[in-house]
């Protein structure tokens, strides 16, 4: 059955009364590759509430010609709205992203991404891991998925880190 966003809304603020963790995930380009409504998403977002929140991104399916990938530079604008939105939230990358060779300014998703504010990442690439080094930006590693609460995270942690 479809479901509308008001189903979506109603179950994310059902799920924050129970007062677990709800660590919501804004799809980035999911009509069709298109930014659309994601910043309405946020908008919705109890900020006192929420302590993560997952970007993915739209993974074109291969034989339908309607869908491309979104725009690197959309993902990572949609990411630093986020951190100026949300300054005290955790902010991830999950692995339900478009794993291009696209770049803008030299710069690939996973890049753009830390720059904009991302705390961390599902299956970050070892070249990433090196430039991140490479500049003196802390990247913890973490062997677990980007939607483990903080609190757990230290659980996780990965052996070759930072």
């Amino acid at each position: 059955k479809n479901r509308e966003a008001d189903d979506y809304l109603e179950t994310y603020f059902n799920l924050l009364d129970t007062k677990i963790d709800v660590i919501p995930h804004i799809l980035v380009g999911g009509k069709y590759g298109k930014i659309d409504r994601e910043c309405d998403s946020l908008k919705l977002i109890d900020e006192d509430e929420t302590k993560t929140i997952v970007f993915i991104s739209m993974i074109p399916p291969k034989d339908d010609p309607r869908f491309i990938a979104p725009e690197i530079t959309d993902v990572a604008k949609l990411i630093l709205a986020t951190r100026l939105k949300f300054p005290c939230a955790e902010i991830a990358l999950g692995c339900m992203r478009v794993r291009s060779r696209k770049e803008f300014e030299g710069y690939n998703l996973e890049k753009l991404a830390i720059i904009c504010g991302v705390d961390r990442m599902a299956m970050v690439p070892q070249n990433v891991v090196q430039w991140a080094k490479e500049k003196g930006i802390s990247t913890p590693l973490y062997n677990s998925c980007c939607a483990i609460p903080k609190r757990f995270l230290s659980l996780f942690k990965a052996d070759s880190s930072d």
